[in-house]
């Protein structure tokens, strides 16, 4: 388990790849942000590849987060998000072709796989 202490930017042609479920980014307490967002918010990021793990938002201890995502992927393409468990949100929020706790706003051809 990672204790994420702030949000984590992802640029253009990475992959963020764990070995399952069991490899788990927690936002830590009082941090009431996202835990992955794509660095170019602005103009897309494209290539980024989300894949193996699992987030846990945490929401007891982040009482401010409602609106804030597991992952968030703006403006993106040629990506994807495959095997990934997203557990304790404060709400349910869907969004572009995501899911629970995703974003993926005015992308194109993303790839959404065994999302949990």
């Amino acid at each position: 388990t990672y204790d994420i202490r702030a949000l984590i930017t992802i640029p253009a042609n990475v992959t963020v790849k764990g070995r399952g479920w069991n490899t788990i980014l927690k936002l830590g307490n009082n941090i009431n942000q996202s835990v992955l967002k794509n660095a170019d918010t602005t103009n897309g990021n494209n290539n980024i590849h989300i894949l193996d793990l699992a987030i846990d938002m945490n929401a007891s201890n982040n009482t401010t987060i409602t609106g804030k995502l597991a992952v968030s992927l703006w403006k993106s393409s040629n990506c994807s998000i495959e095997r990934l468990k997203v557990s304790n949100l404060r709400h349910v929020q869907y969004q572009g072709n995501g899911g629970i706790g995703f974003n993926s706003m005015i992308n194109f051809y993303n790839f959404f796989r065994s999302l949990s």
